[in-house]
């Protein structure tokens, strides 16, 4: 597993979702992070965000574990997918002002021991009216397609995919 600590790229995406969602009037956050939860600390570290607003679901044990013992947020021990459905059944959070969707895969999916789909996640977040109709932030980063794919073929489906 990449340690992103040290990436300027990452503190620069973070410092950019906070900056950006910082104005947003619904305050809860949808986050995928990891282990390091960079971007909730981040999140925090610019006081527009409570802990109590940042949900991170994780459903790898290592993760989880180091998320949930942090504090920092409200972590839950599931897949985005099954998250966003619970949050519809159980009304756990109605909807999300920023959301970021760290992928460690392609659009496609792929890349991880989880059966995750970023296009299928992206489509049942706005199936299930997860983002706030009172303005929002959905940022989303994916991995270095397959060899057979440009990443210029990514981003295109993927701006279709956020336009649709």
């Amino acid at each position: 597993v990449f340690d992103k600590r040290n990436c300027p790229h990452k503190e620069k995406s973070n410092s950019i979702l906070a900056e950006m969602g910082r104005d947003v009037v619904c305050r809860a956050c949808l986050i995928l992070d990891a282990a390091t939860h960079l971007t909730t600390l981040k999140l925090l570290e610019t006081g527009w965000w409570a802990a109590k607003d940042i949900h991170v679901p994780n459903a790898c044990d290592d993760a989880f574990d180091a998320i949930q013992r942090s504090g920092n947020c409200n972590a839950y021990k599931m897949s985005l997918s099954d998250f966003m459905r619970e949050c519809r059944k159980k009304h756990h959070v109605q909807m999300f002002g920023t959301i970021y969707l760290d992928y460690c895969t392609t659009l496609d999916g792929g890349f991880t021991r989880f059966n995750t789909s970023p296009r299928y996640d992206i489509q049942e977040l706005f199936r299930l009216q997860l983002i706030s109709p009172h303005g929002s932030v959905l940022a989303v980063t994916l991995c270095k397609p397959k060899e057979d794919e440009t990443p210029e073929r990514q981003f295109c489906k993927l701006r279709h995919l956020l336009s649709a």
